[in-house]
């Protein structure tokens, strides 16, 4: 099989895309569930600030 005629490896059975209406970028529902989605990952990243910033120093010490 050439390789510009390969199947994708995975498929929507129905093809619907639930997440269609987050392109609608200045509806009011796109923005309320964005700054959920931000809080809830800064909130679950905070315990890891001090991993982080360790690890941020490892990798800039070794540039």
């Amino acid at each position: 099989m050439r390789p510009d005629n390969k199947q994708p490896l995975a498929r929507r059975q129905n093809g619907a895309d639930p997440y269609v209406w987050l392109e609608q970028r200045e509806a009011p529902e796109v923005t309320t569930y964005l700054n959920a989605e931000n809080a809830y990952t800064d909130a679950w990243l905070e315990p890891h600030k001090a991993l982080e910033q360790s690890l941020f120093e490892e990798i800039r010490g070794r540039i």
